[in-house]
This record gives C-alpha cells, structure tokens and sequence, in this order.
C-alpha cells in the first residue's frame, strides 16, 4: 500500500492549505509565505471557506515540485590551476649564484 507522501506526490493538481505545502518542502508556514510572496512559488487563490470576502491561498503539488526544480543546482568541480614555468635567472645572476665569496670579491677587484 503506498505512502501518503508518495501518493501526495503523484497527485500534482491536489491543492495543499498553508501548513500542508509548508510541510511538503520542508519549511516553516512563514517562509512559504515570504517566498510566496515574492513570487518564487506559485498558488492558487481559492474561495473562503466561510469568511465573507477572504479568499485563501492553496499550492499544487506541481507547484511545488516546481519550486523544487528551480532551486536545484549542481555542484562544479573546481577548476584545475595553470601553474606558470619558473622564471630562469639570467646566466650572469646564476654565475653570481654558483661563486664563492672568494670568486666574488675577485670579480670585484678585477673589474675596478
């Protein structure tokens, strides 16, 4: 025998009250509304049920699934980084580099 959920699920033109559609995705009652009312979510305005002049909101199933689909995003691996080649020294820095103190300073002297 299936589940209510699944059978709530398959019936995408059943209308849900308030608490039901809040409970269908898993939020409070108060953030349906801010997200109904900011027009991420669609609803149906249905007659009152008893107050005069009031109607009330309903969601579908559909809707709701709706709402679901747009949300749903995919995670992106990160791209690989380039590394970039060392810089070679110039041959006079790397000769520099490869000399003792001792070839330095004679260096020095030489050229004075």
């Amino acid at each position: 025998m299936p589940s209510k959920g699944n059978k709530m699920q398959n019936n995408t033109y059943k209308l849900l009250d308030r608490n039901a559609a809040a409970d269908y995705l898993g939020i409070s009652a108060t953030a349906l509304d801010r997200l109904t009312r900011k027009g991420y979510i669609a609803y149906i305005e249905a007659p009152s049920s008893g107050k005069v002049g009031r109607p009330t909101r309903k969601w579908t199933i559909g809707d709701l699934n709706e709402f679901i689909n747009s949300r749903r995003r995919r995670v992106t691996p990160p791209t690989a980084t380039v590394s970039r080649p060392r810089r070679r020294k110039s041959s006079a820095a790397a000769d520099l580099q490869n000399s003792s103190a001792a070839d330095i300073l004679a260096m020095d002297k030489a050229a004075a």
